[in-house]
C-alpha cells in the first residue's frame, strides 16, 4: 500500500505510460515505445534510460536512492519501468535485452518488496510474468537468492527450497549458505501443519534436511 499522495500520483503517471506503451506494441510502433519509455524514466525517476538499461541493478537502486528516498515505492517504479522495458523489446524479438532488463527487474521487485511487504499484492502479477519468461535461462547466483526469498515470502516453501538446493551446490556448501538454509529451516518449523502442507513442504522432510545441514 502507497500511502504517500506523491507516490499514489507517480503510480498514476506509470499507470498512463503502461497503456500507451501497450497500445504502441499492439500496432508495432517499437520507436515510439522505447521514445515513451525514455520520457517515464526521465519524468517519474530523473533516470536516463540508458543508464536504466546498462547499470547493475544495485547501481541502479543507488542511483535512485540519491535522488530520492530510499523506500520500497520508489523501487517498485523503478521495477516496473524495468519490466515494461523488457516487455518492448521482447515484442520487438530481442530476447536476450529482454532477458537482461528483465532480470534486472525482477531484482529490484524482490528488493523493493523486501522493503515494504505491503508492495507483495501489486507486485506479485509481474514478477510472476518475468518469471515465466526467464526460467528456461541459467539466472545469476545473487538473483537465485533473491528468488529463494521471494518464494518463502510468497509461502512456495517447496519452490524455496529447490532454489536452496541450487544456492547449495552452485556455492559448494559456503558457510553463508548453509547458515541460510538453516535460518529458512527453523522459520519453517515455526509454521502450523496447514502452512507448511499449503507450501507443500511437509515438517518430517523439514526436520530431516535441517539436521542435515547442522552437520555440515
Amino acid at each position: 500500500m502507497i500511502k504517500n499522495d506523491y507516490f499514489k500520483t507517480k503510480m498514476k503517471q506509470l499507470s498512463e505510460t503502461i497503456t500507451k506503451i501497450l497500445e504502441l506494441n499492439k500496432t508495432q510502433q517499437f520507436q515510439e515505445s522505447h521514445e515513451a519509455i525514455g520520457e517515464a524514466f526521465k519524468q517519474l525517476l530523473g533516470l536516463n534510460q540508458e543508464l536504466a538499461e546498462n547499470l547493475s541493478y544495485t547501481d541502479l537502486m543507488n542511483f535512485v536512492a540519491s535522488y530520492e528516498s530510499t523506500e520500497g515505492a520508489k523501487l517498485l517504479i523503478l521495477a516496473e519501468l524495468l519490466k515494461l522495458d523488457g516487455d518492448i523489446f521482447k515484442a520487438e524479438g530481442d530476447v536476450m535485452k529482454a532477458f537482461n532488463i528483465s532480470l534486472k527487474s525482477f531484482n529490484i521487485y524482490v528488493n523493493a518488496i523486501l522493503k515494504d511487504y505491503d508492495l507483495l499484492d501489486q507486485s506479485k502479477g509481474n514478477i510472476e510474468s518475468i518469471l515465466n519468461d526467464i526460467n528456461e535461462y541459467e539466472i545469476p547466483f545473487e538473483s537465485k537468492k533473491l528468488l529463494f526469498q521471494y518464494y518463502e515470502i510468497t509461502k512456495k516453501y517447496d519452490k524455496a527450497e529447490d532454489i536452496f538446493y541450487e544456492l547449495i551446490e552452485d556455492s559448494n556448501n559456503s558457510e553463508d549458505i548453509v547458515n541460510l538454509g538453516i535460518c529458512f529451516y527453523e522459520r519453517l518449523l515455526g509454521k502450523t501443519e496447514e502452512e507448511l502442507e499449503k507450501g507443500n513442504l511437509p515438517k518430517d522432510e523439514i526436520e530431516e534436511t535441517l539436521n542435515s545441514l547442522r552437520e555440515i
